[in-house]
C-alpha cells in the first residue's frame, strides 16, 4: 500500500493540493516513505516465499532467517537504525535457529540446502548429529537401511563457511540455491 501511495505521489499531492484540510506531504516525508519501501521488501519477499502452501516450508526456516537477517544487515540508505531494530527483533523472536534440532534435520535433509546453511563448525556439527539421531531412530524402526546410516556417520560433509549472500544468492529467492 505505502508502495502505491509513492508511485502514485504526483496524483496524490495534486488532489490534496485541493483540499486546504489537509498538510500535503512534505519532500523529507516523501524520501522517508520511499526509504520504508526499501527497508520492508524483503519482508515482503520472505512473506511471499513462505507463505507457498504447495511446498514445506519449514526447511526453509533457517536460509530464510539467515538470508533475511544478512540483506538487512548488508543494504544501506537512509533507514540504517531502522533495519538495525529489525534484525534485534528477528533475534529476540526466534532467537537462534541453528540450536533447534528439528529445524537442522530438516534443512540437511532438503537437497538445495544440506549442510550450506551451517556456516561454522559447532553450527556443522550440531546439524550432523541431529540429522544422525533422527536416522539412527528411523534405523531401529526399520526405516532406513543400515547401510545408509553408516556411509552419513562416516561422511563429515565439507562445507566452505560463506556470507549467506553466497550462499543463496542475493536475494531470498531459494530458485539460486
Amino acid at each position: 500500500m505505502l508502495e502505491r501511495l509513492v508511485e502514485q505521489r504526483d496524483a496524490v499531492m495534486l488532489v490534496l493540493a485541493g483540499i486546504p484540510s489537509v498538510k500535503n506531504l512534505n519532500a523529507q516525508q516523501w524520501a522517508t516513505a520511499a526509504d520504508l519501501i526499501v527497508a520492508l521488501r524483503p519482508f515482503m519477499d520472505v512473506t511471499e516465499l513462505m507463505s507457498g502452501a504447495t511446498y514445506p516450508t519449514l526447511l526453509m526456516v533457517i536460509p530464510v532467517l539467515d538470508g533475511l537477517k544478512d540483506l538487512l544487515r548488508q543494504s544501506d540508505g537512509g533507514l540504517d537504525v531502522l533495519r538495525a531494530i529489525f534484525v534485534r527483533l528477528l533475534d529476540e523472536k526466534f532467537g537462534d535457529p541453528y540450536a533447534d534440532s528439528d529445524l537442522c534435520v530438516a534443512t540437511v535433509a532438503d537437497p538445495r540446502f544440506q549442510m550450506v546453511p551451517f556456516d561454522t563448525d559447532d553450527r556443522r556439527r550440531h546439524a550432523r548429529e541431529a540429522t544422525l539421531a533422527v536416522m539412527q531412530k528411523e534405523a531401529a524402526a526399520g526405516a532406513v537401511e543400515p547401510a545408509l546410516l553408516r556411509r552419513l556417520e562416516r561422511r563429515a560433509p565439507a562445507v566452505r563457511p560463506c556470507r549467506p549472500s553466497q550462499r543463496y544468492g542475493r536475494s531470498l529467492s531459494m530458485r539460486h540455491a
